[in-house]
C-alpha cells in the first residue's frame, strides 16, 4: 500500500514541478514590481505586500557563554545566587515526520516542454 502511495506522489510531483517553478518565477516578478492588489472578481485576487525594513525595537542583553564558563565555580555560584544567571534545561525542537520527493532532472525538463506545448 505504501509503495502505491509513494508512486502516486512521485507521479504527481513530477507533473507539477514545472508549474511550481513557474509560480515562484511569477511571484518573484510581482514582488519586484512593488506593493499592489490585483482583483479578478470571482476568480480571486492577488495581494503583493511591500517589503519590510528592520526597525530598532530597543536594546537587549547578550550572554557570553565562553566567558561565563571561564569563571571559577565560586563566581558562577554567586551570579546564580544573585539571579543574574539561571541555568535551564535545553531541548531540541520536535520535528514532524517528513516526506522528501527527489525528481530526476530529466523528468522535470520534459514536463516543461509538455506544458509549454499545451499553452
Amino acid at each position: 500500500m505504501s509503495n502505491k502511495l509513494a508512486s502516486e506522489l512521485l507521479q504527481l510531483k513530477t507533473q507539477i514541478a514545472p508549474t511550481l517553478d513557474r509560480i515562484e518565477q511569477l511571484e518573484d516578478k510581482l514582488r519586484a514590481s512593488g506593493k499592489a492588489t490585483y482583483d479578478f472578481g470571482d476568480k480571486g485576487s492577488i495581494k503583493v505586500s511591500a517589503a519590510g525594513v528592520p526597525t530598532l525595537k530597543g536594546t537587549g542583553l547578550k550572554f557570553h557563554e565562553e566567558e561565563f564558563n571561564r569563571l571559577s565555580l565560586k563566581e558562577k555560584t554567586k551570579l546564580q545566587a544573585l539571579k543574574v544567571v539561571e541555568l535551564v534545561s535545553l531541548y531540541s525542537r520536535a520535528v514532524a515526520a517528513k516526506v522528501t520527493v527527489t525528481l530526476p532532472a530529466v523528468a522535470a525538463k520534459s514536463n516543461v516542454v509538455k506544458l509549454a506545448k499545451a499553452a
